[in-house]
Formats: C-alpha cells, sequence, structure tokens
C-alpha cells in the first residue's frame, strides 16, 4: 500500500489503442484509478453500489460480484460501451476501466457518411480485466 501513499488521494493512468475499419476508427481506452481513504471506510458505500442503476449520470446494464478479489470487486457493464472493475481492499478503492468509441476518419464522397458498424463487444474483454486488475492489487500488496 505504499504506492497507493504516493498516490493520495488519488491516481488515474490511462492507455490508447486504436484501429480502422472501413473509414471508422474504433478506439479502445484503458483506465486505471487508485483511490486511498485514509480518515473513512470505503467498504459501505461500495456494498451499496451493488444495487446502482446509474453512475456518473450513465446507466448502469449490469452488476456482477467478481470473487476473490481485494475486500469487495464489482464488475460494472456501462450503456455507453464501458466496464469498469472496481475493488474496495481496507481504505483503498481500485478501478480499472474498459472503454471503446468509434469515430468517422473515412472521406465522404457527396453520399455522406456511411452507416457505423456495430459497437465493439466489450464483454470479452472481461476475463482480461479481471486478470489485469489482479495482477495491480499484487503489485500493491507488495511494497
Amino acid at each position: 500500500m505504499a504506492l497507493l501513499g504516493h498516490l493520495w488521494p488519488r491516481a488515474v493512468l490511462v492507455a490508447f489503442k486504436e484501429s480502422q475499419v472501413e473509414g471508422w476508427s474504433v478506439g479502445y481506452q484503458a483506465s486505471l484509478t487508485a483511490e486511498l481513504h485514509k480518515e473513512t471506510d470505503p467498504r459501505p458505500a461500495f456494498e451499496a453500489s451493488s444495487t446502482l442503476t446509474e453512475t456518473d449520470g450513465i446507466g448502469v446494464t449490469q452488476v456482477e460480484r467478481v470473487p476473490d478479489l481485494g475486500g469487495l470487486a464489482h464488475l460494472l457493464v456501462m450503456e455507453d460501451n464501458a466496464m469498469r472493475l472496481k475493488v474496495v481492499e481496507g481504505g483503498a478503492v481500485v478501478t480499472l476501466g474498459l472503454t471503446a468509441s468509434m469515430t468517422y476518419y473515412g472521406d465522404e464522397d457527396g453520399e455522406g457518411m456511411p452507416d457505423a458498424p456495430a459497437d465493439p463487444e466489450l464483454l470479452p474483454y472481461r476475463a482480461d480485466l479481471i486478470s489485469d486488475t489482479r495482477a495491480v492489487m499484487e503489485a500493491l500488496k507488495t511494497d
């Protein structure tokens, strides 16, 4: 937890990957947020989040408890094509998020913009999100 002390009260890391599909750019963004609560226990508010239907003004379509990860962990699937895995461990709350977005960069040859392909699926990355979060939690404990 020494790393979190350096990051207090909050740290955010972001990574981005982009690919092209028929003039459409498909981007994936991963973000890691760590919050350290020195004065209050975040667990009661965290436990209440298992019944969320909205967070930050964005609808939550699915909340799933992830066993054997931290003190308590929830995977949230959001309406805006994002997933967040939130973990509480002691006074720390760690969130690893994955978001997909699409932007059109092709040429418009007088016929207008073509229909967008289907939104990228994030659920195939569920297992990776969980294993990466486990690795982050282990790394935070080893200091």
